[in-house]
């Protein structure tokens, strides 16, 4: 089980990492003509880790509430993967997080879906460019899109305690949605064979996603879909993925929900 702290600095490294933002030249008379440019820098990581927190979200800040009392209709639980257990560590991360190491080589048929998707919601005056990370600073780099190229066999969250009416243990995914995930977080839905579906909207129930045997997300963003009438309850979930590549991984968050 990953504590507060840690899951804070986790948090906050995978929001900044994946930040996509536009360039103006308006500013400059001298090239005012030619098209925006928005820069898009790609980081293929593994998953090798996954972890679960519980937070409250204030808008513009997460107050995690792992073990503290915490309306069920206001906690969301964010899951997310990472690909060196070194990254447990939060000093750790916040130094390392864009360093080429823990980049592994790019999959240019998930990235040009990713880039032709981008193209498709610009008008003709703006444009992309790629950025190239293994080949850049690190430091030079502040446009990176993360994302997965292992995808998930098979995706459960299970209560300790009993919930929606089910004994102890029980399988609680078809009762998750995905929250609103801002376009600084990866936001794509990737089957295994890297056919890109779409976006993933609000309300989309976590099963519906995982029909797809998707590739796997950096961050995932959850909701209970309806409140549990076992209300006020205290449990262990713990959340488990079994990838393609036949990995097993899982973490558990202790939670006090009320109504």
């Amino acid at each position: 089980m990953i504590s507060n702290r840690i899951f804070k600095a986790i948090f906050v490294c995978l929001s900044m990492s994946v930040i996509i933002s536009c360039g103006s030249h308006k500013d400059n008379p001298e090239i005012e003509h030619k098209p925006l440019v928005s820069p898009l820098a790609f980081c293929n990581r593994e998953c090798n880790y996954v972890g679960i927190g519980a937070v409250i979200d204030h808008t513009d800040t997460y107050s995690v509430v792992t073990g503290t009392p915490v309306k069920a209709e206001e906690v969301r639980f964010e899951v997310f993967t990472l690909c060196d257990e070194q990254f447990l560590q939060p000093d750790y991360m916040m130094e390392n997080a864009c360093k080429k190491e823990f980049n592994k080589q790019g999959d240019k048929i998930i990235e040009e879906q990713i880039v032709h998707w981008f193209e498709m919601q610009r008008d003709e005056a703006k444009r992309l460019y790629i950025a190239s990370f293994e080949e850049s600073d690190p430091q030079d780099i502040n446009d990176l899109y993360e994302y997965r190229s292992d995808y998930i066999e098979k995706m459960t969250l299970r209560s300790s305690a009993p919930l929606f009416g089910r004994g102890n243990n029980s399988d609680i995914s078809d009762k998750l949605v995905f929250c609103e995930l801002p376009l600084r977080n990866n936001h794509f839905i990737f089957t295994y064979d890297k056919e890109l579906i779409g976006q993933i909207e609000k309300g989309m129930p976590l099963t519906d996603y995982l029909a797809y045997k998707p590739m796997i997300l950096p961050l995932f963003d959850l909701s209970f879909s309806e409140l549990p009438p076992e209300l006020p309850v205290e449990t262990d979930l713990t959340v488990e993925m079994t990838l393609g590549n036949g990995k097993t991984l899982s973490d558990t968050v202790h939670v006090k929900l009320t109504d």
